[in-house]
């Protein structure tokens, strides 16, 4: 009798343990790049009263006689599932898609997060609100041609954008076009409307035709024209 009473005992220990956990993910339902975690069980041991046997002659084997005595826990996890991504309306607040870590510095050590809560200081440097330590990543460079590329070959460093700093505006040289086409209404022309570099509305219509070349691979030309003028320019790679 006494020994069901320390099993059960230990099954409410370990619900109770189980509980704590479940509050805890609920009190955080609002930290931000917090996870969640989850409790699994085991048993604590086992106590022999007859062994088994292997089968013998005409008779078949039988099991042990085994009583437990009680439950503990296994593990408790993290879960580290991908959040669900929401607008905070604030330009410095950022998020991680997948698996991977904000790196954040003290200037000594480096530390990671999952929390994408970050503002400006007053030199511009993103930092971590809640402790002040520094973003760290890489810093766009320009080349000697003026194009900024980021080289992640390079050691990372602090994230730092001036508020007066600007990029001078670049003319569009080259636009993609992602179009499903209905095979069960047919091929209808579709016209979008991109603005020049004196901010002018033009309207460009794309027309479609079947590439007779390749007719087993659902292969489409598409023209695009420029509405009421003579300038046209076409894609011949489908």
């Amino acid at each position: 009798m006494l020994r069901s009473m320390y099993s059960g005992i230990t099954g409410l220990r370990n619900f109770q343990d189980q509980l704590d956990v479940v509050a805890n993910n609920i009190a955080n339902v609002n930290t931000i790049g917090f996870k969640g975690s989850r409790t699994t069980f085991q048993s604590t041991l086992f106590q022999t009263l007859a062994a088994g046997n292997a089968p013998q002659d005409l008779l078949g084997g039988i099991n042990p006689m085994q009583i437990g005595l009680g439950s503990k826990i296994a593990s408790i996890d993290k879960l580290m599932t991908q959040g669900s991504p929401m607008s905070t309306g604030k330009t410095t607040d950022m998020m991680i898609q997948g698996e991977g870590f904000f790196i954040l510095s003290d200037g000594v050590g480096q530390y990671y997060t999952r929390a994408g809560n970050f503002t400006r200081d007053y030199n511009g440097f993103f930092v971590d609100p809640a402790s002040g330590m520094k973003l760290q990543g890489w810093t766009a460079r320009l080349t000697p041609d003026g194009q900024r590329i980021v080289d992640t070959n390079d050691p990372i460093g602090d994230i730092q954008i001036s508020s007066g700093q600007v990029m001078p505006a670049k003319q569009t040289s080259f636009v993609k076009l992602a179009h499903n086409l209905n095979a069960g209404v047919g091929i209808q022309d579709t016209t979008i409307v991109i603005k020049s570099t004196l901010g002018e509305n033009i309207p460009v219509r794309f027309s479609f035709e079947r590439d007779l070349n390749n007719l087993n691979q659902n292969v489409y030309l598409w023209e695009a024209k420029i509405l009421d003028t003579n300038y046209n320019f076409s894609n011949l790679d489908g």
